[in-house]
């Protein structure tokens, strides 16, 4: 059971993360603030490896705002439930692990992310299975 409900929640949270850009999409389009409404950020600091560099273009593409550093709080910078909901998807899908919600909640930082993902995965430095339509890849 629990391999199948993991399988099952992952598939859902993927459901829920595309039909949440598909009304976000179409409330940019009539010219409405989007639900992902982008916050300013400011940078606290540079990734200090790729990890941290993938995870911040993860997280900034989720949260639409261009600034991000490995110790900003993600709710301090626009995050929510669903919006968390979405980077663990993320994450899960680009590194191979996923991350409870309620340890995302716990320290919501790309730097507390990065550490989730060493720990759960130590393959996982090599690199993510990347897919064509990553940010800033070709």
């Amino acid at each position: 059971r629990g391999e199948s409900s993991a399988a099952e929640n992952h598939a859902l949270l993927q459901e829920v993360a595309e039909k949440l850009k598909s009304v976000d999409h179409i409330l940019k389009r009539i010219g409405l603030s989007s639900i992902t409404a982008p916050a300013v950020a400011t940078s606290s600091s540079a990734p200090r490896n790729q990890i941290e560099a993938w995870l911040i273009e993860i997280t900034s593409g989720v949260l639409g705002i261009e600034e991000l550093g490995v110790a900003d709080n993600l709710f301090d910078q626009g995050a929510d439930s669903i919006l968390l909901t979405m980077i663990g998807s993320r994450i899960a899908e680009e590194f191979g692990t996923e991350i409870p919600l309620e340890r995302i909640f716990d320290d919501p930082t790309v730097a507390s992310l990065a550490r989730k993902i060493h720990v759960g995965r130590a393959d996982v430095v090599a690199q993510p299975q990347m897919h064509n339509e990553w940010p800033g890849r070709s």
